[in-house]
């Protein structure tokens, strides 16, 4: 039995020409077992945000970074987001704020400078 590591070698030792044209088989059958749910509204944001990133108007983080920043976040936040306070609320209302004015954002950098000031 051949293993996907067998495969691969095999075929990054094609040539460009080969590989492309392969890789392109390849997607195209992904393409033919996409369920139904995904819609041409989740594939035009998908394309949306591929075409961000090769502009570099997103910056992609790296997985363990994002997670670290994550949990620095949450443990800096006082814990009052719940139902019974609003807290939850509050929180949608911000959300819906800054996707209606991206300007009252604040940028990752200032983000962890909060949260370092908040640590001491």
């Amino acid at each position: 039995m051949t293993t996907t590591e067998e495969i691969f070698h095999d075929a990054v030792a094609l040539p460009p020409d080969v590989r492309a044209e392969l890789t392109e088989r390849l997607v195209a059958s992904l393409v033919e077992d996409i369920s139904p749910e995904i819609t041409n509204a989740q594939l035009a944001e998908v394309r949306r945000r591929i075409a961000q990133v090769e502009s570099g108007e997103a910056v992609l983080i790296p997985g363990d970074e994002a997670l670290a920043r994550v949990r620095i976040l949450l443990h800096s936040l006082p814990g009052i987001l719940s139902d019974e306070d609003e807290g939850v609320a509050e929180a949608l209302r911000r959300d819906a704020e800054i996707e209606a004015d991206p300007a009252q954002a604040i940028s990752l950098e200032e983000l962890d400078s909060h949260i370092q000031g908040r640590r001491g």
